[in-house]
Order: C-alpha cells, then sequence, then structure tokens
C-alpha cells in the first residue's frame, strides 16, 4: 500500500544508518522534543509532504531550494526495530561518521527513561508462562450445557485476589456481596467496602456497561466460559487501591488470566472511592463514577476476551501486552463509536505526544506507551474504515482480524492491515510512517487527504475529559546552528522542526545519517512558504 503521493516543490535525498542500544529516550546535542521546542504549531499554510527515498549507503543529504524568509519545514523521521532497541541520527551539513552515533547512544544510556512494562505489562508477562491449551478447549458460551445456579443478589462469595506486584502466586481472600446484576454480569463489592458507591449507582454503572457488551463481542470476540454460569464477574475492591499504593501510584482495575486457568472464573477487579486516601492515593467518588469505572469495564472486558481469543480459540501464546493495551483502550471509546475519545484517553496521549522520539510504542505497557499504541490502532482502525488499507475494508475488520488470530504484535497488526505477514517489518515501519503523518497533520488544515487526519480525537485542541487536558500535537526537535545529534526509541516517530533561517544557516543543504539496523524513513513537510 502505498499512501504517500510524492510532490516536487522540494528536491531531496536522504539515508539512513542506525546504531543499537537500550529501549529508551532521546539525547544528545540538540533541543530534545521532550523539552516541548518553540514550534507553536501556528501559521501552518502549505503541506507539502515529500517521501524520503533511502539509498543503499544509508546516508544523504536533503539539498532547500532557495526559499522565502518565512519558509518552514518539519522532517518526521520514523523507525522500527524488532528488538526494541534504541537508534542514533544526526542531522548537519557534515557528518560526523558512524563512531559519532555509537558516542551518542552510549552518553544517551544515563539518561535514557526506563521504558520497562508497568502492573499491567508484568500481567500480561505472567500470562505469556501460561502452558499450552492442552485440551484446546474454546469455552464460548455452548448451547446444552447446565448452567450453574443463579446467583441471588445480597449472595456472598469469596474471590481470590492477587495481592503482589512481584508473584503471580499471591493472594488474599476477599469476601464480597452481590450489590448489581444483569444478564451478563454479576458484579460483587467487597464488603469492607460496601457503602463507598449506593446499589442505585453501581446498578446504573454496570447497566451502562451491560449496554455495550454485545457491540464488545461483536468486535472483538467472546470470553470464555469456564464455570458454565453465563455470566462473568467484576468485584470491585479496596485490594485494587493498595496494590496501586504499593507501586507508588494508581492501579484502577485488572484482568489476570490465572484466575480462568486456575479457578475457573471469569472475573476483573476494580478499585473503589477513596476520598480519604486510606488505601493509596485519594480518589473522589464522582471521579471514579465519571471517569474510571466507566472506562475500567470497557477495558478489562478486552483483556479478558482477548485472553479466550488468543489461547483458547485460537490456541496461540497470548497477545504482547503494547497491543493488548492498546486495544482496551481503543475499547474504551466504544460507546463513542470511536468518534471521540473516551475520558481517560487523551491524558494518555498527551503523555505520549510529549515526548513521541523517546516512546517505543512496541516495547511495553507505560501510561505514554500505552497513549502511543492507543493513537496507532485508532489510526489504523480509521484507515481501514476509509478503505486506504489493502488487507481489510473496515475499521470493525481490522479488529476482529486482530483478535480472532494465533499471531501476535507486530505481526498480527500487519496481517490485520495487509493480510499477509510477509515482510512484516517493512510493512510495519510503512504504517508507522504515515501515522507519523497523521500525528503532526491532523488537526492543521495542512491537508484534507483522510490519510493525514484523526476523526475521532482532536491532536490540536482542549479534550472535555475532566482533567484539563490539552493536545497540542506532538513536540519537536529545534534544529539549531550547528545540526542535531539525539536518538530515537526502537518504535517511534521524531520530527524537527527546520525554518529559512537554519536552511541559509546550514548552506542550503542537511547531511543525514540513521541506522541500517532499524527499518526507517523520513518525510520532509513543507509548513510554511
Amino acid at each position: 500500500m502505498q499512501l504517500i503521493k510524492k510532490i516536487t516543490p522540494t528536491i531531496l535525498t536522504i539515508t539512513s544508518l542506525f546504531v543499537l542500544s537500550a529501549c529508551g529516550g532521546a539525547a544528545g546535542g540538540g533541543s530534545s522534543s521532550s523539552g516541548g521546542g518553540s514550534y507553536s504549531g501556528a501559521n501552518l499554510e502549505g503541506g507539502a509532504v515529500t517521501q524520503v527515498t533511502l539509498d543503499s549507503n544509508n546516508t544523504g543529504s536533503i539539498t532547500f531550494p532557495d526559499s522565502s524568509p518565512t519558509a518552514e519545514y518539519v522532517l518526521a523521521m520514523y523507525s522500527y526495530d524488532d528488538s526494541g532497541s534504541s537508534s542514533a541520527f544526526e542531522i548537519a551539513n557534515s557528518l560526523s561518521g558512524p563512531d559519532a552515533l555509537e558516542q551518542i547512544i552510549t552518553r544517551s544510556q544515563d539518561n535514557n527513561e526506563n521504558m520497562t512494562e508497568d502492573f499491567h505489562g508484568w500481567l500480561r508477562d505472567q500470562e505469556s508462562l501460561l502452558p499450552p491449551n492442552e485440551d484446546n478447549n474454546a469455552q464460548t458460551r455452548s448451547a446444552g450445557i447446565t448452567r450453574a445456579v443463579e446467583e441471588p443478589i445480597g449472595n456472598i462469595k469469596d474471590f481470590e485476589v492477587l495481592s503482589s506486584l512481584s508473584s503471580g502466586s499471591s493472594f488474599t481472600t476477599v469476601e464480597a456481596e452481590l450489590v448489581a446484576k444483569t444478564n451478563n454480569v454479576y458484579c460483587y463489592m467487597d464488603t469492607d467496602d460496601l457503602g463507598s458507591l449506593t446499589t442505585d449507582e453501581v446498578e446504573t454503572l454496570v447497566e451502562e456497561f451491560d449496554s455495550h457488551i454485545a457491540d464488545e463481542r461483536s468486535l472483538f470476540g467472546s470470553e470464555s466460559d469456564e464455570d458454565n454460569n453465563d455470566h462473568f464477574y467484576i468485584l470491585m475492591t479496596n485490594q485494587v487501591n493498595s496494590l496501586g499504593a504499593s507501586q507508588g501510584g494508581i492501579i484502577t482495575g485488572f484482568f489476570y488470566a490465572a484466575d480462568v486457568i486456575d479457578r475457573d472464573i471469569e472475573v476483573f477487579y476494580t478499585l473503589v472511592p477513596d476520598p480519604s486516601g486510606h488505601y493509596g492515593t485519594a480518589i473522589s467518588k464522582s471521579f471514579t463514577k465519571t471517569n474510571i469505572l466507566p472506562s475500567v469495564f470497557l477495558h478489562e472486558y478486552q483483556h479478558m476476551i482477548n485472553f479466550n481469543m488468543h489461547y483458547y480459540v485460537n490456541d496461540s501464546s497470548t497477545e504482547i501486552s503494547a497491543v493488548n493495551e492498546g486495544l482496551s483502550h481503543l475499547a474504551e471509546d466504544l460507546p463513542y463509536n470511536f468518534e471521540e475519545p473516551s475520558l481517560e484517553n487523551p491524558a494518555r496521549v498527551e503523555t505520549y505526544l510529549e515526548q513521541t522520539d523517546s516512546i517505543c510504542i512496541t516495547c511495553g505497557s507505560s501510561l505514554a506507551q500505552r497513549g502511543g499504541m492507543y493513537l496507532f490502532l485508532k489510526y489504523l482502525y480509521e484507515q481501514a474504515d476509509k478503505g486506504n488499507l489493502s488487507g481489510v475494508s473496515s475499521g470493525t475488520e481490522f479488529i476482529s482480524t486482530m483478535l480472532n488470530s494465533g499471531l501476535r504484535g507486530v505481526n498480527n497488526i500487519v496481517n490485520a492491515a495487509y493480510g499477509t505477514t510477509s515482510q512484516a517489518s517493512e510493512r510495519f515501519a510503512d504504517l508507522l510512517g504515515q501515522y507519523g503523518l497523521a500525528v503532526f497533520m491532523s488537526n492543521t488544515s495542512l491537508s484534507e487527504d483522510n490519510r493525514f487526519n484523526f476523526d475521532g480525537i482532536n491532536l490540536r485542541d482542549s479534550q472535555d475529559d475532566n482533567r484539563g487536558t490539552t493536545l497540542n500535537g506532538p513536540a519537536m526537535y529545534t534544529l539549531g546552528n550547528s545540526g542535531l545529534q539525539s536518538t530515537m526509541a526502537g518504535t517511534s516517530v521524531t520530527y524537527v522542526y527546520i525554518t529559512a533561517d537554519d536552511v541559509e544557516t546550514l548552506g542550503g543543504s542537511l547531511s543525514v545519517q540513521l541506522s541500517d539496523e532499524a527499518v526507517a524513513g523520513a518525510y520532509l513537510i513543507q509548513t510554511g512558504l
């Protein structure tokens, strides 16, 4: 698939030379994009995009035509390395050579953000260690099976809840009461937390969630039903609050596949309101009701479905954490028909946009990485709906293909987009580059081409998310008088703002080095005339 039309206002050739390092953040000789840059996004007239052609030597030069004093450009570089390793790059009028790139990597190692996976990534890692599904049994609500007795409101039940962030086999017993139920859901609350939400409040939350279950199943697939009761469980408990506190933050909820494997129960867990901060970070009742629980229900349910579809239905390994989390955040948009983000997604996107160069979106599931993977999958969902992905005809088909698959990670994404895993790294990098253009150009009026714009989120506006979030597009590097040396994360996009003064100072042309260890590319965007 070729989304970018070559145009000719600017003539350039560029190549790439990358060096391996650990997955991490940017460092080096220029103004860091995570430091905010000086570019405001104003005066975005123009919009000419030139696709960069990389030669066999992986080095090259950008030659700019004579331009007006107001000419502006953005160089968008993208990189994918299947090991998740960082790469160095240099932009200057005289390159320092490959040894200098090695030194950039060495300097950056002490400053790189540790992009280790968080609690949810650790859970997905634990699931990846599960033994193979020996009976190949997809328990998905088969007709004719004797069902368990219906559980009445007020029923008391014990749950074994994960109690450690370092051991997948450490549990505490929680006594809980059934406070709300639907045809699909049994919602229990820890007896220690009864009254944190009224029965009416819980019923309202659960019924609203239940109204979206059919759509979520239609899009993602079905959860298992190992206990043969036609229901899955939600447990609201302060144990989730305490788990977050033990990590020095907030865990809003989780699904853990060991519950299905070892205890034959489909359940996910959520925190409870804690206005006084008794169990950790103070969380108001109103914010829990408006923002946290509506998103958590949809989010964790996707994890439950994802596990069943990969492990039982397709007899495969579980999906990697980065993609699994991205899909769960995408599921949060389902009540909005994907035409706008859920209340909780913009804040994660904001964190990502502040540091796109240092966030490896395939390497883990930190909040910033989730924001990036969510945005990437949202872009592909929309592109499928617009008919711009050759392997599928709609966003629904794109997601359904990913869930009903034995593939994982990048291979799963590429297969859903193109209908093949042939040349997966190159195809994935192509998607990443096109996505990088849309992240910069969307909501700027640079182009009306639907390949360069998001429909379901405004990346340059304030967000109505009860958090005061404002998205300002991606942060950028400024070039500076002597060029730029820095690093890019393993799967990332880097933006460099170039003015007419920069072009003049550097003699009208720039040389570029990127690494040949990664699959990479670049586009030059003319933003001002």
